[in-house]
């Protein structure tokens, strides 16, 4: 194996995973997948980066498009099928063309209300821009990784009716969590022991194919992990799976974001890479 540490052996001592830092000069994950999603708002540190992982694989950004397109379809199935107007995006990254959250739950219901929370300093300043024209919207400085300090920010606690079912999106982050896989399901044990019945966490993550094609996710695996952000795995299915403690996993539970309902397709049908990141909608009851 290129990588020496496993994604279950990952030691949970703090990474670089660019959920703080705003340096041009190093690579962040927001700046990545703002790359990865045809977005200008990134510098030469991570289009490098962006050159090496396609030295894995040249359709790395289908990744990034089978995400958006499951994001989407789950924030309008938790609207329209489930009728839920409160959301919450955990690390939210930069804006790409193709909208954001809120302008998919509000196109459904434009009364519902989106949190979003991030501390890279470039992401919040466009986060902010939406509070201009949007007072539903409401934009949060805090670390998604440590739920018990952000839940308890007062601007938090006040917007949303926390009696109410709320859904959470944990989308293309957990994979940057600094700890090995029991502690990001720790850290989502935290959200979801602080939302009503009803309540959902939707969560996508790098899948390991565990199959032959290993070896390349390893390979990117590598190359985030050894970069400055310092995180990128790709897990197991049950790994991911138990990341949704105490929740019920909805049909069709955790499978590549590809074959979600409802099913949708990325730019390149042909591209095995697009099925190694996975999703799922879990909900209390």
């Amino acid at each position: 194996m290129p990588n020496e540490t496993s994604p279950s052996e990952a030691k949970s001592a703090p990474a670089d995973t660019g959920s703080c830092i705003d340096d041009p000069r190093q690579p962040s994950t927001a700046r990545l997948w703002n790359l990865a999603g045809g977005g200008k708002d990134n510098f030469l540190a991570d289009r490098v980066l962006y050159e090496g992982l396609a030295q894995a694989t040249a359709h790395f950004s289908d990744l990034e498009a089978a995400n958006k397109h499951f994001v989407r379809g789950a924030a309008a199935f938790l609207t329209s099928e489930l009728g839920i107007t409160q959301y919450i995006d955990l690390g939210v990254g930069l804006p790409t063309p193709d909208g954001n959250l809120h302008d998919v739950v509000q196109s459904l219901n434009p009364h519902a209300k989106v949190v979003y929370v991030d501390q890279v300093p470039s992401v919040l300043a466009h986060a902010h821009g939406l509070l201009a024209v949007n007072e539903r919207v409401l934009v949060v400085d805090g670390d998604i990784f440590d739920p018990a300090q952000l839940l308890q920010q007062p601007e938090l606690t006040t917007f949303l009716d926390w009696s109410a079912p709320i859904a959470i999106f944990c989308t293309a982050v957990l994979h940057y969590h600094p700890g090995a896989a029991p502690d990001v399901a720790t850290t989502m044990q935290t959200y979801v022991d602080a939302l009503a019945t009803g309540s959902c966490t939707v969560i996508t993550h790098f899948l390991d194919p565990e199959d032959a094609t290993s070896s390349v996710v390893r390979q990117i695996e590598k190359t985030l992990t050894t970069s400055t952000i310092g995180a990128g795995w790709f897990r197991s299915h049950e790994e991911i799976e138990a990341m949704f403690p105490g929740q019920a996993l909805l049909p069709p539970g955790v499978v590549p974001c590809v074959q979600w309902w409802p099913k949708v397709q990325t730019a390149r049908d042909n591209s095995w890479i697009e099925n190694c990141i996975a999703g799922g909608i879990g909900q209390k009851a």
